[in-house]
């Protein structure tokens, strides 16, 4: 079999080691067990370790590593709130994640974005949206006021959408930038 046993929600591209990858609700790819994140490289299916223990939503690149975004609590046999790294070889988290499902990721300036259904990461409280720079997380201004579904970068600028109708004080129905 070259598909999978469930739905596929994200797939990402790696063009550096010319992989796709893809994430969702099965725990099969090709016929092997591949836990809801497995990688294609052109002629079979990979699993990530173990992958990970819950739906995996979205995905990109950051610092040459791929990101993953979900509803699950574990990647491999390690905790990792929502969010999670995949080096290549095996998981990492980032520092404390988050308290919700994250719906997407997008890399802006240097430094990854994080959107979804949360109020908090590591602790610190974030509204909908936080941005990690590698080393910590912090709010983006004082974030909207419902969730985060997606990110695009338009114009050398972020732009935000989802199911909110304020981004900090300001009326935006469902999207801001």
């Amino acid at each position: 079999s070259t598909g999978t046993n469930g739905a596929i929600i994200a797939l990402h591209t790696d063009t550096l080691n010319n992989l796709l990858y893809a994430g969702g609700y099965f725990t099969q790819a090709g016929g092997i067990t591949a836990n809801r994140i497995a990688k294609w490289d052109g002629t079979q299916w990979d699993s990530l370790n173990t992958g990970v223990n819950a739906v995996v939503i979205c995905m990109t690149m950051y610092n040459g590593k791929l990101v993953v975004g979900g509803s699950f609590t574990m990647a491999g046999n390690i905790p990792a709130n929502r969010i999670a790294i995949w080096d290549g070889m095996g998981w990492d988290y980032i520092k404390g994640g988050v308290n919700g499902t994250v719906w997407d990721v997008e890399v802006f300036n240097g430094e990854l974005y994080v959107g979804g259904n949360f109020t908090t990461a590591d602790g610190i409280e974030t509204s909908y949206i936080a941005k990690w720079n590698g080393a910590a997380w912090s709010s983006v201004g004082a974030g909207v006021n419902g969730l985060v579904f997606r990110f695009a970068v338009y114009n050398n600028e972020l732009y935000v959408g989802g199911s909110f109708t304020m981004a900090g004080n300001i009326p935006s129905y469902y999207i801001a930038k």
